[in-house]
């Protein structure tokens, strides 16, 4: 496994947490503090993230379970919370990143027909990432700008519905079996990253929105 760099952790979280211009109500924070070093001489850092159709009580009450894991397995880390489902990454000793992941999963039923949570784990050494562990509870996991944007007339575009709305997840094969099938002028193919990550490398034939923000997506759709 490969290390974690601390800056890259704090910086993914801050570019994930704004929200552009929203209607939606003001992120609610709390966070417990890290020990100044782990005890085991090296830590786990898991990365995860599942959307869910929560609705705002369910996601308030992932919120305070989140808060209490933090507290509870001596965690560090940054977690968002929406009505959309779970991101976060979080750091500790493998036992506590191990029931802390029980936990998430117990929670989405993901064992029992509930959704299914992508994690990746790597090596994080004894030195917490994080100053804190902190829960974020925020209008969107990512940051796009369309929930709680205005509509004309200012009625506010409704939630995300995770399980109506969703598109296509295709798996890796599959997804390059359709490019190679389908000619340009019946797919489109947009990287939506922003174009520093899309100059850095992207697939042929992706089209590059020219974002340098995740919250100017809304604008790009709306233009095209």
């Amino acid at each position: 496994m490969s290390p974690v760099d601390p800056a890259s952790c704090a910086e993914s979280f801050a570019n994930m947490s704004g929200n552009g211009n929203s209607c939606s109500s003001t992120a609610v924070v709390n966070s417990t503090a890290s020990p100044a070093a782990f005890a085991a001489e090296s830590t786990e850092v898991l990365l995860f993230y599942c959307y869910e159709t929560l609705g705002s009580e369910r996601a308030s009450e992932l919120a305070q379970n989140q808060r209490t894991l933090g507290a509870q397995l001596g965690l560090c880390g940054r977690v968002l919370v929406a009505s959309e489902g779970i991101n976060g990454t979080v750091q500790g000793t493998s036992e506590s990143t191990a029931d802390y992941q029980r936990a998430v999963e117990h929670f989405f039923g993901s064992n029992n027909g509930g959704p299914t949570i992508d994690w990746k784990r790597s090596s994080g050494g004894s030195d917490p990432l994080f100053p804190d562990f902190a829960v974020k509870e925020v209008p969107e996991l990512v940051s796009f700008g369309l929930h709680g944007r205005a509509r004309a007339g200012g009625a506010c575009i409704r939630p995300l519905d995770v399980q109506a709305e969703t598109g296509l997840h295709l798996p890796p094969k599959s997804f390059h079996k359709l490019l190679e099938e389908t000619s340009d002028d019946k797919l489109w193919l947009l990287d939506v990253r922003n174009s520093f990550e899309y100059e850095v490398g992207h697939f042929d034939r992706a089209i590059d929105p020219g974002m340098s923000h995740t919250a100017q997506w809304a604008k790009y759709v709306d233009d095209h």
